[in-house]
């Protein structure tokens, strides 16, 4: 706690900030976190339009958003907006053939904040 006085002489109580669970965004009514997959063994080259393109369009997903660490990256993380378009998801890209490689997607963990 931090008290700060003022030019008038009243004392002001600031609370310090509480350690946060880094996870705690989960618990709000909805974060895509929750219905996140993790694909694995993409090709070496893609762009992340031709990538949202495939599973939108072309596989007829309903991805929310699409992370990668770094460009062309061999693995990438998909959101969806519930349950079940992660786990048809997951049916779906599992051993797909893209581009010559055979594609493997499951449940990927939350990410903390930081």
């Amino acid at each position: 706690m931090i008290e700060i006085q003022d030019n008038e002489s009243e004392n002001l109580t600031i609370d310090s900030p509480k350690e946060e669970n880094p996870y705690a965004y989960l618990d709000r009514d909805f974060s895509s976190e929750n219905f996140k997959i993790i694909v694995k063994n993409l090709p070496k080259y893609y762009g992340l339009n031709e990538f949202r393109k495939l599973l939108n369009e072309k596989l007829k997903l309903s991805s929310n958003k699409i992370k990668t660490i770094r460009r062309n990256c061999p693995y990438a993380f998909v959101c969806f907006r519930n349950d079940e378009d992660r786990d048809k998801a997951i049916e779906v890209l599992s051993n797909f053939n893209w581009k010559g490689k055979q594609l493997q997607a499951m449940k990927a963990k939350a990410a903390p904040t930081h």
